[in-house]
């Protein structure tokens, strides 16, 4: 299965900035005046840019200090860092087509908090074993999103991954009902649902001991 292309946003990007404004006051880390943004459209033919990062209250509130950007074009991006490097603000480039490789998202995908306060573990699990098991249950998503969907939560997943930022795995339990194996996701089934249809031949799913144990007898765990 593959994802539906017209879900890619098209547009050509340039590269995706990850940094860290730790330490920096509220100007510091925006680093880029209204009226910077005003000369740099203008120069640049009114092109946008996407901005994906907590305010600067967040940042003091919440202790997360990572800023992305993403910009529109490459002479956009060449400014973007440019403002970086005179600022001196450490950063890590991703371009877009990272950001959505298979191995990428696999080594983003991290335990939430949630999953951390009750001992779960990153397991990783074959994409198509775990599919069959989840279309037992009500709560299934078919291929592309095409049912089973909440709102715009799908294309809110591509939309994500497309950032470069890290994303929380899946959570969920791996139990017998009936005499049948059965996948039902606790958390994070649009997530699973993408990088299935993404062609994802493995994923980390978030699972408890009693999970991991039933899925390693039953072969679906990747090793």
């Amino acid at each position: 299965m593959q994802i539906n292309s017209n879900n890619i946003n098209n547009t050509s990007f340039g590269s995706i900035y990850k940094y860290d404004v730790t330490g920096k006051n509220q100007d510091e880390a925006g680093f880029v005046s209204s009226e910077l943004w005003e000369k740099a459209n203008e120069d640049y033919n009114g092109v946008q840019i996407f901005n994906d990062f907590p305010s600067f209250s967040e940042i003091q509130r919440t202790g997360v200090f990572e800023k992305v950007h993403v910009s529109a074009d490459d002479k956009y991006d060449n400014f973007i860092e440019s403002l970086l490097i005179q600022n001196n603000i450490n950063f890590t480039k991703v371009t877009h087509e990272e950001a959505l490789d298979h191995d990428n998202i696999y080594n983003r995908l991290t335990l939430s908090e949630h999953a951390q306060m009750y001992g779960k573990e990153l397991v990783s699990l074959d994409t198509a074993k775990i599919d069959e098991l989840f279309a037992r249950d009500e709560a299934y998503i078919s291929p592309n999103g095409e049912s089973g969907t909440i709102s715009d939560r799908y294309q809110g997943v591509i939309d994500y991954l497309q950032t470069g930022r890290n994303i929380n795995a899946t959570e969920a339990v791996i139990h017998e009902q009936n005499g049948k194996l059965q996948f039902t996701v606790l958390d994070g089934r649009h997530r699973f649902a993408v990088m299935r249809d993404m062609g994802m031949q493995k994923v980390k799913i978030a699972l408890d001991k009693d999970s991991y144990l039933i899925a390693k007898q039953n072969g679906l765990i990747c090793e």
